[in-house]
């Protein structure tokens, strides 16, 4: 007879279920984490960002068009709103016909 033929088979597949569980358990908490964490991450930046840039960038433009306002005052420079710009150049060009 065979001595060595004692190996306890029962026990082996028993840690080998328990193994696979753990892992498998491992990776959804590992991956769950990760998703809270990216979540978390991105409404920290939006947090922080606040208002877009690029929109303070677009309302301080349209404040720019808008309005009067000194180019170079020492050289006479003056900028006048869009619409008034629109209209001269209009008038200029529809008198040189």
């Amino acid at each position: 007879m065979a001595w060595y033929d004692d190996v306890k088979t029962e026990s082996i597949v028993g840690l080998g279920v328990i193994s696979i569980v753990v892992t498998f358990v491992t990776i959804v908490v590992v991956q769950g984490l990760a998703y809270q964490m990216t979540a978390y991450e991105q409404s920290r930046k939006a947090e922080m960002a606040g208002e877009s840039s690029g929109q303070k960038i677009i309302e301080q433009q349209n404040l720019q068009i808008k309005n009067y306002a000194w180019v170079d005052k020492n050289a006479g420079t003056a900028a006048i709103p869009i619409d008034l710009a629109k209209n001269l150049v209009l008038k200029d060009l529809s008198g040189k016909k």
